[in-house]
């Protein structure tokens, strides 16, 4: 992850890249945010990414779609989805 990161901040070195992570913090792209690169986390956090969005309702139902073998796939993408019509930008 941290070669796209590289990419990005070399072709655009104004560019806003948002973080989505489970795992990581902030501390983690210290050294990005040591350069002064715009650099955002966010916490896997279905609650928050879907609010304010067209999404926001469909989320509330994403326990009961935990039963389905398609899960991941479709929570996924709606997360992608809804931090597209946040912040708008492409997806890496």
């Amino acid at each position: 992850h941290y070669r796209v990161i590289d990419s990005i901040f070399t072709h655009h070195p104004d560019a806003r890249v948002h973080i989505l992570t489970a795992n990581m913090t902030i501390d983690d792209f210290k050294f990005y945010k040591d350069q002064r690169y715009d650099i955002v986390h966010h916490y896997l956090d279905t609650t928050t990414i879907f609010k304010d969005t067209p999404l926001e309702r469909w989320a509330q139902n994403i326990p009961q779609y935990k039963l389905s073998s398609n899960y991941f796939s479709h929570v996924t993408d709606a997360m992608r989805l809804a931090l597209l019509w946040k912040y708008g930008g492409v997806y890496l």
